[in-house]
C-alpha cells in the first residue's frame, strides 16, 4: 500500500506537470467477472456503486486527443451457482465396524464479491464532430482492498447429511488487473464533459491454480465493468 501511495503522488504530479487540460469525473458504476463459459446454473446480479478520480486531457491536435486518469472504481455484485451432483465415500459404523460407505454430494454457493480497485486508463480520443469524442485504449488497475464472501451449502445423499461452510476467495484473487478500455464522450465549450465508458479485462480474476488446489473445473472470469461518469476541467493549461 505503501508503493501505492507513492505512485499514486507520482503519477498525479506528472499530470499536473504535463496536461493541457486536467479536472476530476465522477459517476456510476458496474460491473462483474464474466466466464468464458456460462453455466446456465449461475446468475449474478450487479449491484451499482460509485467511481470518481482525477482526470486529465495530456495531449489535443486537430480531431485527436490522448487522455489518461486515475480513478477509484468499486466493481460490487451478488452471484450464486449450483454444485453438481459429485459420488464420494464416507467411514460410517455399521454394527461398530467402521465401514466405507459410497454416496454422493452436490449443492450450491451464493456469496458477494466487492472489490476495490485504481483504475489509470490511457485512450486516445477521435473528434468525429466538433466536442463529441470516440475513445479507445488501455488500462492497468491495482487492486487496493475488497471481498469475495459466500456460504457453500453442501448436501450429502439424500438429504444424509448437510453442511454449511463459510468462505473468502480474496486472498487469491490476481491484485493486478489490466484490459483494454474504450466509449463515448462529450466536451462541452465550458470546461464540462460526460462520457460512457467500458473496460474490458484481458487478464483472468483468478489463477488456474486456485481451481487446481479447490479440485473444481477451471473457470476463466474476465472483469467486464460499465461506467457513466462527468466531469470538469478546471485548468485547460498547463499547471506549475
Amino acid at each position: 500500500m505503501k508503493n501505492l501511495s507513492v505512485f499514486i503522488f507520482i503519477f498525479s504530479s506528472l499530470l499536473c506537470g504535463f496536461s493541457q487540460n486536467i479536472g476530476f469525473r465522477a459517476g456510476l458504476t458496474g460491473g462483474v467477472p464474466i466466464p468464458t463459459e456460462i453455466d446456465s446454473a449461475a446468475t449474478g446480479t450487479v449491484i451499482p456503486s460509485f467511481t470518481v478520480g482525477v482526470a486529465a486531457e495530456v495531449w489535443r491536435k486537430g480531431h485527436f486527443a490522448v487522455s489518461t486518469d486515475v480513478l477509484y472504481e468499486r466493481q460490487f455484485s451478488s452471484y450464486s451457482s449450483l454444485i453438481p451432483k459429485n459420488d464420494t465415500t464416507l467411514i460410517q459404523n455399521v454394527l461398530g465396524i467402521p465401514t466405507q460407505v459410497t454416496t454422493y454430494f452436490k449443492g450450491d454457493v451464493k456469496g458477494r464479491m466487492n472489490l476495490h480497485y485504481l483504475t489509470i486508463p490511457v485512450q486516445v480520443s477521435y473528434f468525429p464532430v466538433k466536442n463529441l469524442k470516440i475513445m479507445a485504449g488501455g488500462y492497468i488497475a491495482p487492486l487496493i482492498a475488497g471481498q469475495d464472501t459466500g456460504l457453500a451449502h453442501l448436501v450429502i445423499g439424500n438429504n444424509f447429511t448437510t453442511s454449511d461452510n463459510q468462505y473468502n476467495n480474496f486472498p487469491f484473487i490476481k491484485k493486478m488487473d489490466m484490459g483494454i478500455c474504450g466509449g463515448i464522450g462529450y466536451d462541452f465549450p465550458f470546461g464540462l464533459f460526460l462520457d460512457v465508458r467500458v473496460n474490458r479485462a484481458l487478464k483472468t480474476l483468478f489463477p488456474d491454480s486456485f481451481f487446481y488446489e479447490n479440485n473444481q473445473k477451471v473457470s476463466r472470469m474476465y472483469n467486464t465493468r460499465a461506467s457513466i461518469g462527468l466531469g470538469y476541467y478546471f485548468f485547460k493549461k498547463k499547471c506549475a
